[in-house]
């Protein structure tokens, strides 16, 4: 079904769905004075109580305003682009509403710039929608009749009305390039508060959450914390004997005698200190004859006596330039004056090899 609801200047009027005669609606100078909405609330009390004494159904309707409802004035054909928006942008500065909505209508004589309030709309069309009407779109009676001057809502004029519905849905004020957006300050408002109410909603119950979240953690600390009491004097102390961790026996190795990366010095080129620690005469002197004998120079080796007489066993100390032959080949030469013979390596001694005698 659907439906008109015309506004002419502080009257509302209303055909369509189950009414089949004009009804009419006279709003009080206190809420509706000269299209200027003066209280909404008041509006909103006017609408229900005409729309639940004459039984008015819910229909898809247009909101339509009169004639004299609305501003207008013409713009030559012959206008530049430049000069139209001007005219039209002067023309709308000097309707006297704070939010207009207006429309731009071809005729013969050029185009008609049409303008209304927009707020006085947009609180009829959100107060009929209360009661489930659905708004298809808001215009003027300028779309029907540009140059006729219509006054009176008759049933008539709402059959016209309704016969070119679909054309005051193209035209519907709303949808012009250049009007505001179709929310007015009232819808604003109305729906910030609804945002603001469904905020503190949100925040009492994030903060109800919290709270029992608190709760719970706290009951069950505590459940927690009194079991494990009753578990700690419920169960047997252990004494814990540390073992300790099995001992692996060392396999033996044997390790490598490193061989000497030293360049080997000739027999002719070794020099030689012999100390006599036998506390025989002339032992000294009797190897050095045996060294010359194999080779050895007389002028490189020196003899002496040892400091310490005592000792047991021949040491022989050698740097590591001296050849692993040579040194087998000075073992046996003094194995013939002593049984025990002891070698060594040492690179921190005065001469090549050092030889301390024995008994």
């Amino acid at each position: 079904m659907k439906g008109v609801i015309y506004l002419d200047r502080d009257k509302l009027f209303y055909y369509g769905g189950n009414v089949h005669t004009v009804l009419s609606l006279q709003f009080a100078q206190t809420t509706v004075k000269d299209m200027e909405v003066i209280n909404e609330d008041e509006i909103e009390k006017q609408i229900d109580l005409f729309i639940q004494t004459n039984k008015i159904e819910p229909t898809e309707s247009l909101i339509i305003f009169s004639h004299r409802s609305c501003f207008s004035k013409t713009i030559a054909a012959n206008s530049t682009p430049e000069n139209f928006e001007k005219e039209k942008n002067k023309f709308l500065e000097f309707v006297p509403f704070d939010h207009i909505a207006h429309q731009t209508i071809k005729t013969a004589n050029g185009s008609l710039i049409v303008a209304a309030n927009k707020e006085l709309a947009n609180v009829v069309k959100h107060f009929f929608q209360k009661h489930a009407f659905t708004i298809q779109a808001t215009s003027t009676l300028f779309t029907i009749y540009p140059t006729n001057v219509v006054s009176a809502m008759t049933v008539e004029i709402a059959h016209t009305i309704l016969r070119s519905y679909n054309r005051f849905r193209e035209d519907d004020l709303f949808t012009e390039e250049n009007n505001d957006t179709p929310e007015t300050i009232f819808e604003q408002e109305f729906q910030t508060e609804d945002k603001k109410n469904n905020i503190r909603l949100y925040l009492m119950l994030g903060f109800f959450i919290i709270i029992i979240g608190l709760l719970g953690y706290m009951l069950n600390s505590r459940r927690l914390t009194t079991s494990s009491r009753a578990e700690t004097s419920l169960s047997p102390t252990k004494k814990v004997t540390a073992q300790n961790p099995p001992q692996s026996t060392p396999t033996p190795t044997n390790t490598p005698t490193p061989q000497s990366t030293t360049a080997e010095t000739p027999k002719d080129q070794l020099t030689i200190r012999i100390l006599n620690g036998s506390g025989l005469s002339g032992q000294a002197d009797q190897i050095k004859a045996e060294l010359v004998k194999v080779n050895y120079k007389e002028e490189n080796i020196t003899t002496g006596n040892a400091p310490n007489q005592q000792s047991t066993t021949t040491r022989v100390v050698f740097k590591s330039r001296v050849a692993s032959q040579l040194r087998e080949e000075v073992a046996d030469l003094l194995s013939k004056f002593a049984n025990n013979v002891s070698t060594i390596e040492n690179d921190e001694i005065e001469f090549d090899i050092l030889i301390t005698t024995a008994p």
